[in-house]
């Protein structure tokens, strides 16, 4: 709290600074309000790593998915196998892709790795499940721009909140999927910031025997690193040709 406090104050205090430059730019003839007083704030909060966004905020759709997925836990049985995930994950038919394993998507659109945090108790460890998929952070880089050292924070606060409460689960770090070219022209360099997100998974994944890695983004890139034509619907989601190539390569790792 102090910490946030301070950061406000800092950036009340460049901003009241801003102002001052303006005022002293107009007393000799010269304005820099056609730059813009919001545009100035904005990059001063990225040079200070200043984030407005601090904790999870829930929104209707999340909401409505946790107290469904709530309700549908409460009568199962234990060692079951979760895939946790945001829309790419809710996307994934695996109760029907695995008809012979108990298995539950527990993906939400939209959602993020403080999302999933927030909901690990009542989607997830309520099943006790055996093994838990994981696949998040497109929507931390590309809706909230969130650097890869705050996504990774979270993922470790995932898997330290998954092997304490549930320490006989096996967790499987999937790899962020790569993007396509106009989501990278949308948003320049997204596709770096999944490459620097998925070393660092890679990495935290090789701290326990219980966590293993799975690349999953480079069966369904092209030779510039974007996502594939052939494998996307909106350059961000997959297809059902690539979600039964994802499949395949997870069987050996379900049974």
């Amino acid at each position: 709290m102090v910490i946030m406090m301070n950061k406000k104050l800092l950036l009340l205090c460049i901003v009241i600074f801003i102002l001052c430059l303006n005022a002293l730019a107009l007393a000799i003839g010269i304005s820099i309000h056609h730059y813009g007083l919001e545009k100035i704030t904005k990059q001063a909060s990225l040079v200070f790593n200043i984030k407005e966004q601090s904790s999870f905020k829930p929104y209707s759709h999340w909401n409505y998915k946790v107290k469904q997925f709530e309700t549908l836990n409460e009568p199962l049985t234990e060692n079951s196998v979760v895939f946790l995930g945001d829309s790419i994950t809710a996307g994934f038919l695996v109760k029907e892709s695995n008809p012979k394993i108990q298995v539950f998507n527990r993906g939400i659109n939209g959602d993020t790795t403080a999302g999933i945090l927030e909901r690990l108790d009542r989607t997830v460890l309520n099943l006790k499940p055996a093994k838990v998929f994981i696949m998040v952070g497109v929507n931390d880089i590309y809706r909230y721009s969130l650097d890869t050292d705050d996504i990774l924070v979270n993922y470790e606060n995932i898997i330290k909140k998954l092997r304490e409460d549930s320490p006989n689960t096996r967790i499987y770090i999937q790899s962020v999927l790569p993007v396509g070219q106009s989501i990278e022209e949308d948003s320049p360099g997204i596709s770096a910031v999944i490459t620097k997100l998925n070393r660092g998974l890679k990495e935290i994944s090789s701290i326990d025997d219980m966590i293993q890695y799975i690349e999953i983004g480079s069966l369904f890139k092209d030779k510039q690193g974007f996502l594939k034509e052939n494998y996307s619907v909106d350059e961000i989601h997959i297809n059902e040709q690539a979600y039964k190539i994802w499949n395949d390569l997870l069987k050996p790792y379900l049974y």
